[in-house]
């Protein structure tokens, strides 16, 4: 049986929001751009992915993976 939409949805975001933990620690995936806002390939997965779903999107930003 494969799961739906909305069940999917419901595991990945289960408050409604899309939170997405960002490490700004490696520069290459993260970083913080003007005015503080985090950018960066992971930022911009970020975003489509919560395009895609039409969830809106909360960043968790880490300065160190282990955090």
């Amino acid at each position: 049986m494969r799961p739906n939409s909305a069940d999917i949805l419901k595991d990945l975001a289960p408050t409604g929001r899309l939170r997405v933990a960002i490490d700004l620690g490696n520069p290459v995936l993260a970083q913080t751009g003007d005015r503080g806002a985090p950018k960066g390939l992971s930022v911009d997965f970020a975003r489509e992915l919560a395009r895609r779903t039409r969830l809106p999107l909360d960043f968790v930003l880490y300065d160190a993976p282990a955090k």
